[in-house]
């Protein structure tokens, strides 16, 4: 009886430690995912609320940061009353097909601290916004500060595009001024004498002065991506044989490729073994971007792409031209940097949509094997 007790005792406590260690890995790994993409959370959470907001969050990463209709060209009047609660907005937001997640909505509310923020008032919406943006965009009127979001895989017009409803004083033409010639304008550049800040300006939540001016805004964006570089960071890029500004330019085309983020660092791993080898990189994203804007498609980022689109002459078409392209081609994430400093450890040279329409890709080692994936 008393061995019994004693194996019993000893399998609880075995039991106790995991349960304790998985807490305490979960405490420190989730809230370092989340943050570069939602922010800190509101410091009035205590440590289990940050860590289960932390959590709902990252599992739910994708759709807060996916607009519910991406191709919508509509603003929606939406009202808020007085003294309504967060979880009531949210339910209207989802009712007016605004977001699809009304209780995952609050919850970012409440993580960042933005439910305290909420006024009533009218507001412009679009169901072209993410659910961050939203956020974003109903806090505002009432802080002293503005929350500014930056998509992943934005380039700088799309950036600029989104200043005039920011809440922020700092019109398109002179952000892109300065973004397109950084040297001239004196801004601290984190990463030597580049000549554009096309993908520097990290996706990710930023808290910026109501009455910065363009280079305060720029500088503010920099300075908070600075921290990100890591000396770890750089050493493992350094390992795939790129500077840290090469990686950058390697992840921007990751993150236009990847539709989930967990396929990041097998297409990293394809196209850093197209590097080695001396093979063309041969991706769409950086077609698109040598295209510019698409009136007739009403984007910058032209889908499908055609025949003659692909012979277009300009070193940012990696299907010309071999290595990578002069800059970024957009703002990645901190996952797709992440993704091409710690690659998967493949030989696949190839990657292609699946046909079922779910966003996945086959990855395969031949081209023969590649052409037998071709959707029909």
């Amino acid at each position: 009886m008393k061995k019994g007790c004693s194996v019993l005792l000893l399998i609880l406590f075995f039991v106790t430690i995991m349960i304790l260690g998985l807490y305490l890995i979960a405490g420190i790994f989730i809230p370092g995912q989340v943050q570069p993409f939602f922010g800190t959370p509101n410091p009035a959470l205590n440590s289990f609320q940050k860590l289960r907001y932390s959590i709902e969050l990252y599992l739910n990463r994708d759709e807060l940061l996916t607009a519910s209709d991406s191709t919508a060209t509509n603003n929606i009047s939406f009202e808020i009353q007085t003294n309504q609660t967060v979880q009531s907005i949210s339910q209207n937001l989802e009712n007016q097909k605004l977001i699809k997640n009304a209780d995952l909505f609050a919850d970012l509310l409440v993580y960042a601290g933005l439910d305290t923020l909420i006024q009533s008032g009218k507001f412009k919406l679009s169901p072209s916004m993410s659910p961050v943006e939203i956020a974003v965009s109903l806090a505002n009127s009432a802080n002293g500060d503005i929350t500014f979001s930056i998509l992943p895989g934005w380039r700088l017009e799309e950036i600029a595009e989104s200043l005039p409803t920011s809440g922020l004083n700092i019109t398109p033409d002179d952000f892109l001024a300065i973004a397109r010639d950084p040297v001239s304008n004196g801004i601290n550049l984190p990463i030597g004498d580049v000549q554009s800040l096309e993908g520097l300006l990290l996706s990710g939540l930023y808290e910026i002065k109501r009455d910065a001016s363009a280079n305060d805004f720029v500088n503010t964006i920099l300075s908070t991506n600075q921290k990100l570089y890591t000396p770890d960071l750089k050493n493992a890029l350094a390992k795939q044989g790129l500077s840290l500004y090469e990686g950058i330019i390697l992840a921007s085309i990751v993150q236009r490729e990847s539709v989930h983020s967990e396929e990041m660092k097998m297409i990293a791993s394809v196209f850093l073994n197209r590097l080695r080898i001396g093979m063309k990189l041969d991706s769409d994203p950086t077609v698109q971007y040598s295209l510019g804007y698409k009136n007739d498609k009403n984007t910058w980022w032209k889908n499908p792409l055609s025949l003659n689109d692909l012979k277009i002459d300009s070193l940012y078409n990696t299907y010309l031209f071999p290595g990578l392209p002069p800059t970024p081609i957009d703002s990645p994430n901190l996952d797709a940097i992440n993704a091409v400093a710690f690659p998967e450890e493949t030989d696949y040279l190839y990657f292609q949509a699946k046909c079922d329409g779910s966003g996945f890709h086959n990855f395969v080692l031949t081209f023969d094997e590649h052409l037998q994936n071709s959707c029909p």
